[in-house]
């Protein structure tokens, strides 16, 4: 979740293209990747499904969906999911050799909701 302060919220596509829209091959570049524990985690979430699809919210340079084709070959497809399409956009390069069909990508934008009362935070987006 991230917060905003300072008045009323500002549309979330606008946010989140200001907030990585000019920063996407950097934080593709230096994050880190997903821990092996985290993947073989996942990976087990998924034992004796035998078409699974994976959602990604909020997916960014798609590091969870990468590092999990490489071990969940029966993914059935995953969708990508990102306000901000320049990270989206580093998303699909990524997974530029994922196979023919098993990866789908949408940007949306989220509708800002109020903040609850006393929130410290300010709106949250």
């Amino acid at each position: 979740m991230t917060t905003c302060s300072g008045g009323p919220a500002a549309d979330s596509a606008a946010f989140g293209e200001a907030l990585f829209g000019t920063t996407t091959a950097e934080y593709a570049r230096y994050r880190p990747g997903v821990p092996d524990a985290a993947v073989r985690l996942l990976a087990a979430t998924l034992h004796g499904v035998p078409a699974p699809v994976l959602l990604d919210l909020g997916t960014g340079t798609a590091q969870v969906p990468r590092a999990l084709l490489s071990v969940v070959p029966r993914l059935a497809h995953v969708d990508l999911v990102d306000v901000n399409q320049a990270m989206l956009a580093q998303a699909v390069a990524e997974l530029k050799e994922a196979p023919p069909g098993r990866a789908r990508y949408r940007r949306t934008s989220v509708r800002p909701t109020p903040s609850p009362r006393n929130h410290p935070g300010g709106d949250l987006i």
